[in-house]
């Protein structure tokens, strides 16, 4: 272009750049006002109010639960515990929260299998909880 020099390229797009974050911040301003007032009637409380778990103790109280909790855990097979059933972890986790704990061992070379096989099928076989390692995918 004749007569453009470069130091009047860096203003032009200087003041459009201005233009352009003026007029973005006001749409911005706009919206916000704009979304935040709703006007009609409501259809239902905007607020859930949270309901105790009448089974659960005070916060801080032993047994956590009042009544025995079923718990069934799926774990792989773990040369370290002899027993899932009868080990100290097992004992003070049904101590302190009153659960009574159905164990469920896979081998661990078939742990994935076993979940994936339980999800595809709906779900219903799978335990409460799964420790181990199925996969990112699986679950």
């Amino acid at each position: 272009m004749p007569g453009c020099r470069p130091g009047n390229l860096v203003l032009i797009k200087e003041f459009f750049m201005k233009k352009l974050c003026i007029i973005l911040l006001i749409l911005l301003t706009a919206s916000l006002i704009f979304a935040g007032g709703q006007s009609g009637a409501q259809t239902g409380p905007r607020t859930t109010v949270y309901q105790r778990d009448p089974n659960l103790n005070p916060p801080g109280t032993f047994p956590l639960n009042k009544n025995t909790v079923p718990l069934k855990i799926g774990v792989q097979q773990n040369a370290m515990v002899e027993d899932w059933a009868t080990n100290w972890q097992t004992q003070q986790i049904e101590k302190i929260g009153n659960y009574k704990i159905t164990w469920e061992v896979y081998p661990a070379n078939e742990l994935n299998q076993k979940v994936e096989l339980m999800v595809m099928a709906g779900g219903g076989d799978l335990p409460d909880v799964v420790f181990g390692n199925p996969g990112i995918g699986v679950l």
